[in-house]
């Protein structure tokens, strides 16, 4: 997912703009928050995604092919299309206690538009000019 689809409008992040600064996250961004946390008040992992790269694992084509009865609870959040993403520890239903913990096997990796600047200022100080 990049912050910018035919579901979000256009895209927020080029190599010509700065993504985000000490004193805000920016607008238009990808956010993954850590769905290990209480709900509420809802706690970031990243508010300043540029990108988001998403591994399904092994309910993944029924994930992507209905977001909504195919994936388990815990995983529509990384499927729906919006800009948030839930990141869990991984679960296959069973905690230690011999009690319930929904099914999460969903791996993925968040990128900043810092990150992004870097590598191609890495590869050629005058690329961003």
């Amino acid at each position: 997912y990049f912050n910018g689809n035919s579901v979000r409008g256009a895209m927020r992040f080029n190599l010509s703009t700065f993504p985000n600064h000490a004193g805000g996250a920016g607008a238009g961004n990808l956010e993954v928050y850590d769905g290990d946390m209480p709900a509420s008040p809802q706690v970031y992992k990243m508010q300043t995604a540029s990108a988001v790269l998403i591994a399904y694992n092994s309910n993944g084509k029924a994930s992507i092919a209905n977001c909504l009865t195919g994936a388990a609870p815990n995983e529509q959040e990384n499927c729906d299309g919006d800009t948030t993403f839930d990141h869990h520890r991984f679960s296959l239903e069973k905690d230690g206690a011999g009690g319930t913990v929904p099914f999460y096997d969903d791996q993925f990796i968040a990128i900043s538009g810092y990150e992004i600047k870097g590598i191609f200022l890495k590869n050629d100080p005058n690329s961003l000019n």
